[in-house]
């Protein structure tokens, strides 16, 4: 362990359990059991599993360190986490998720980082996947991972992440079940805007990937709740707080046909958003080359004939720079696939 982590620093870390296989959630509860880092409390909570080895899996440890949780009704993640994060005593909360596997060090380097690093307020790892054994580098640098956070996605591996328990406290966060199964994206971005964040080079974790994994179970859930969150955190940070517009960024986004008005409503309002976040600081560069891939592909894509003819000949089209051989050759291509049908 690193010198400069205090002995006496307490970590609590939180792992909800759902029916998960007993051999995975053995392999993360021993992850943790096995630190080098000693002084944590372990919050496990089960979420009214239906599977009775559930309780039997967890009761097998003798551990003072754990302490066993359970929510009145099967609620979801989401609303695991937050009993345990009510629950959690330490300076700062780890997440684990019961199918992944923290290594030896995790807890001590990433404690050791914040401790020599007081500006940063939640740090994550690389992570690999398994059983592909892939390595995952996510966005580095505090900046540019808070812009990317913002407009392109989730810069974290949940299972990777360690933060100060304070800041959640003194702003209010929790998971949000409205986001759900993108809840911790949605966490991520609350955390972004009162905090600076940074992932580690470092492996520090193996993210196991099966066909019972919610992102694999529930993808197109995620897709669009992971938008929602998103474009609702975008129009927040401008303080163009209309419920509506939001709603609608989030259909644009998602590739869906708006109605006439609904199209008229980004159309007018995009530009607008799109300056006050820079005015703000935000990477104007980075946000254009999103919403210009966005745009290219709604009119690739788009199958609503008048939908399509309101995205060629809108401002948008001017003002992202799409190209006239681009919008050409895609009208001309959709001309033929319907004479043809």
């Amino acid at each position: 362990m690193n010198k400069n982590v205090n002995q006496g620093l307490l970590i609590s870390v939180i792992m909800p359990v759902y029916n998960t296989q007993e051999s995975f959630l053995r392999e993360a509860v021993e992850s943790i059991l096995h630190q080098t880092f000693t002084e944590f409390e372990f919050l496990i909570i089960d979420d009214c599993s239906t599977d009775p080895n559930i309780q039997k899996t967890l009761k097998s440890y003798n551990d003072p360190r754990i302490r066993l949780l359970q929510t009145e009704q099967n609620s979801g993640a989401a609303a695991a986490r937050n009993l345990g994060l009510r629950e959690a005593k330490g300076k700062y909360i780890a997440f684990i998720d019961s199918d992944d596997v923290s290594y030896r060090e995790r807890l001590a380097k990433e404690a050791d980082y914040l401790e020599n690093h007081p500006e940063i307020g939640c740090v994550g790892s690389s992570n690999r996947i398994i059983p592909s054994n892939t390595i995952q580098f996510p966005p580095k640098g505090s900046s540019y991972l808070k812009n990317y956070m913002l407009f392109i996605g989730c810069g974290f591996c949940q299972s990777s992440v360690m933060l100060r328990r304070q800041l959640l406290t003194d702003h209010k966060i929790e998971y949000q079940s409205q986001y759900v199964p993108a809840e911790d994206y949605a966490l991520w971005l609350d955390l972004s805007a009162v905090c600076e964040l940074e992932n580690l080079d470092e492996v520090l974790i193996d993210y196991r990937w099966h066909d019972q994994n919610i992102s694999s179970l529930q993808r197109d859930k995620q897709f669009d709740n992971s938008l929602r969150a998103r474009y609702r955190q975008i129009c927040k940070r401008a303080e163009m707080n209309d419920p509506q517009f939001a709603d609608y960024l989030v259909d644009y986004a998602a590739g869906k046909a708006l109605s006439k008005e609904g199209f008229r409503q980004v159309e007018k309002k995009l530009p607008t958003l799109i300056n006050k976040l820079a005015l703000k600081g935000y990477d104007k560069e980075m946000f254009i080359h999103e919403l210009y891939g966005i745009l290219k592909r709604n009119i690739k894509k788009c199958s609503d004939r008048s939908y399509f003819k309101l995205l060629i000949k809108s401002d948008l089209v001017t003002y992202f720079h799409i190209p006239l051989l681009f919008r050409a050759k895609t009208y001309i291509k959709k001309m033929i696939l319907r004479s043809i049908g």
